[in-house]
């Protein structure tokens, strides 16, 4: 996850995961407020220098305020927007660069070529 101009980096975080199935899982956290950022996806192998991309199909799932609203109140809040996140796929092979909307929640899955030594 690269972005330059991201001042304070832990804003965004994202957490990678290799699941049962060899597919791997990224959830990207936007904690800033205000803002949506840029981030681009790469896979960096620490133990030969190398970087890979996901490739094939990709899920993309996020989760941010256009799905969810809680009420103004304080006392008893409840949602008045509760949506499902929107789903979508993309193609791999190319650098992953994506918006992650302000306070969202984002999760990427799919296959990561696995490098040869």
């Amino acid at each position: 996850m690269d972005e330059p101009e991201l001042q304070d980096k832990s804003l965004v975080t994202a957490y990678p995961v290799l699941r049962p199935d060899r597919l791997w899982a990224l959830l990207v956290l936007n904690k800033d407020s205000s803002r949506a950022h840029t981030v681009e996806v790469k896979f960096h192998n620490e133990s030969n220098g190398s970087e890979s991309k996901f490739e094939g199909a990709i899920d993309l799932y996020q989760y941010s305020r256009k799905q969810y609203e809680l009420s103004a109140d304080k006392l008893e809040p409840y949602p008045i927007k509760d949506q499902p996140p929107e789903h979508r796929t993309l193609r791999g092979s190319t650098a992953l660069v994506m918006k992650v909307p302000a306070y969202s929640i984002t999760v990427i899955r799919g296959t990561v070529p696995v490098p040869s030594h």
